[in-house]
């Protein structure tokens, strides 16, 4: 017996497979439905593989801001050798390349100053101390307490640049000491201490505190190619232009020399990043947009134009001479290390490209990333490219977008008219096995009445 949507029939009446004719019927019927479910699919595909290069692009557009501007290009390294004294880093792009000699002569010290040594439980009473830092006063008063609580009356008070500790010295009791140290270090945050009032026990814990100075606040001193600088920290970050110097030891008569240099090395792993990202396009490209002769397998993106012209217009700007660097041996990419090979993509000489970047790093800056420079144009394509609402990649997008919903709209419309088919074939037969049936049984009737 055969049933579909709720009818059911057996066949027997007409001795036809109905079963195996509806199958057929409706096949035939839902074969422009599979056609626009398989379109839907491709053109799905294809939308994805858009996405994808949409990936590739920003990946290459990441990978030219770097070297398109002659401070990010020509990036510096900062070198002291195995210094004691004092390291180097570089800020930004870094200032002028050179080499100074440096002796670090004094290192920056914060005050601190230390109390008697008293028992943790001893408590000191009442008054009132005046802390003095950087020219300003400020008066604490404090209640009955004992180290700890003075200490802590001390912290709490926001903005004094005096921090307050109570550090065990592990002698015999009594071996607890209040220290009070400066929140930064430098000669203009010495700070001095004053108890106000009668003899008291806290006057007497702060006179002691005064009278006890373990370090001096004191500033830095260097001395570079022989002039003497002096800062209250020992972090010098407005020395030499670019770069960032950390004392570490102080030695007059040692000294330590600072070399500041083109970090070509850096820069080269720059333009190797870019290379990659541009060849990882071009392969994109290859394996989607291609065409294979001997088996005659295309790619999805096989007949599309728009990645072919977009990969055409970029490697165009590797060929356009800039005017902008000021030396005709550095005016195209190939100059400095990059060509194309046959199969459109792009080579890299790390070797060449040093060399070029050693011998006039200024042209070879220029050649990337001045107005003109090839790297520039390559960003501003980009940028076009993948420009929000107008750019390629968003167009492309769009137009899938809008054809996957015209597609969605067949197919519905379409498995709406195949289940109308599906159900007027079904009831045909139904009727067509009942009109058979009542047939065969009038004949037997009559065959009845004649016998």
């Amino acid at each position: 017996m055969t049933s579909f949507g709720g009818i059911s029939f057996s066949g027997l009446a007409s001795g036809l497979d109905t079963q195996a004719i509806l199958r057929a019927l409706l096949a035939a019927e839902s074969a422009p439905l599979e056609r626009v479910r398989a379109r839907r699919e491709a053109v799905a595909t294809e939308r994805g593989l858009w996405d994808r290069a949409g990936t590739l692009l920003r990946s290459l557009q990441s990978t030219l801001e770097r070297l398109t501007t002659p401070a990010g290009f020509a990036a510096r390294r900062a070198d002291t050798g195995s210094s004691q004294y004092l390291t180097a880093s570089i800020r930004g792009s870094g200032g002028a390349t050179g080499t100074w000699r440096i002796a670090v002569e004094q290192l920056a010290t914060a005050q601190t100053n230390v109390s008697d040594a008293f028992r943790a439980t001893e408590t000191f009473g009442g008054g009132s101390v005046t802390f003095t830092i950087d020219g300003r006063a400020t008066t604490i008063t404090f209640t009955d307490g004992t180290l700890q609580d003075v200490a802590d009356t001390i912290n709490a008070q926001s903005g004094l640049g005096i921090r307050a500790t109570v550090v065990d010295d592990g002698t015999a009791a009594p071996s607890h000491r209040l220290v009070l140290s400066a929140g930064e270090t430098g000669a203009v945050h010495a700070f001095t201490v004053q108890a106000l009032g009668d003899e008291s026990p806290l006057r007497a814990l702060f006179d002691g505190i005064a009278a006890d100075q373990t370090t001096a606040a004191r500033d830095a001193v260097v001395r570079i190619d022989g002039v003497r600088v002096q800062r209250p920290t020992n972090s010098l970050s407005d020395v030499l232009a670019g770069v960032t110097i950390e004392l570490l030891a102080a030695d007059p008569q040692a000294t330590t020399q600072l070399r500041v240099s083109t970090d070509t090395a850096a820069t080269a792993d720059a333009v190797a990043a870019m290379v990659d990202a541009y060849n990882a396009l071009v392969d994109f490209a290859d394996r989607h947009a291609s065409f294979e002769p001997d088996t005659g397998a295309r790619g999805a993106l096989f007949g599309d134009p728009a990645l072919r012209n977009l990969l055409r217009g970029l490697r165009s700007e590797f060929t356009i001479a800039s005017t902008a660097n000021g030396n005709v041996a550095y005016e195209l990419p190939s100059f400095a290390g990059l060509e194309f090979d046959r199969d459109g993509r792009l080579g890299f000489s790390r070797a060449e490209f040093e060399a070029a970047l050693g011998d006039d790093p200024d042209a070879v800056a220029a050649l990337f990333g001045a107005g003109d420079g090839f790297a520039t144009r390559l960003a501003t394509d980009l940028a076009a490219h993948l420009e929000t609402g107008t750019g390629t990649l968003a167009t492309r997008l769009d137009g899938f977008d809008r054809r996957i919903d015209d597609l969605d709209d067949s197919i519905a419309r379409a498995e709406r008219r195949l289940a109308v088919t599906e159900a007027t074939l079904e009831a045909r037969f139904a009727a067509l096995e009942t009109l058979l049936a009542t047939l065969r049984q009038q004949s037997a009737a009559l065959g009845s009445l004649t016998s």
